[in-house]
């Protein structure tokens, strides 16, 4: 995870085992969006102020809407895979992250607990 000197905005890194995506939290507040750069295309967690609300937000691809439900202490966030385009939820607690991924060939959800080791 790397931070952008002028935006702020923080880079989503991969785990090493399972290679999935994590979208990682504002520190202070714990909210987070995802948004993809116009340039390079990569995407990136911008900070957002403390809400409880679902923040929507629209992927600049598919034009879908993506929603991300941000408590004070933890945040569910739904994006979709950069690479293969698959769904990813992650929950995002202070060790952990819950990452749930969608089968491409039968739509079947299958949920996974990453390791300590790398979060």
């Amino acid at each position: 995870m790397s931070r952008k000197p002028v935006t702020e905005a923080w880079v989503m890194s991969r785990k090493p085992l399972t290679r999935a995506w994590v979208m990682p939290r504002e520190p202070v507040t714990g909210a987070c969006v995802m948004s993809r750069e116009p340039l390079t295309g990569a995407w990136v967690m911008s900070r957002k102020p403390v809400t409880r609300a679902g923040i929507m937000s629209r992927d600049p691809v598919t034009r879908r809407w993506v929603m991300s439900r941000v408590p004070v202490t933890r945040a569910w966030v739904m994006s979709r895979e950069p690479m293969t385009g698959a769904w990813v939820m992650s929950l995002e607690p202070v060790t952990r992250s819950w990452v749930m991924s969608r089968e491409p060939v039968t739509g079947t959800w299958v949920m996974s607990l990453e390791p300590v080791m790398g979060a």
